[in-house]
């Protein structure tokens, strides 16, 4: 991806414990120059099978995780049956609830 985006994409990796194993985590660091080139970056990532979140959409469908795993939405539904926290985050809850 370097060799692609050269420092218009640059990597913010952090290195932490889960589950007592040492772990690296990373997140692309976009220097924004438009919607259309972000939208761009976004989907060459994604062609190559690398994930990338877009912080600039609201729902978590949008940013990044596009499709929501059922275990969260299950979760949704036990803590927040009525849907009073952050309603509009998840389309699928929106989804379900016209269903």
């Amino acid at each position: 991806m370097y060799r692609h985006f050269g420092d218009e994409v640059m990597m913010h990796l952090e290195f932490l414990r889960a589950d007592g194993a040492l772990t690296c985590s990373g997140l692309q660091v976009v220097r924004y120059t438009d919607e259309q080139r972000l939208n761009a970056i976004i989907q060459f990532h994604r062609d190559h099978g690398v994930h990338i979140a877009n912080p600039h959409v609201y729902t978590l469908e949008e940013g990044g995780k596009l499709e929501v795993d059922p275990r969260q939405l299950a979760m949704k539904r036990r803590l927040d049956p009525a849907g009073l926290l952050n309603p509009g985050k998840m389309r699928s809850w929106e989804e379900e609830a016209v269903a």
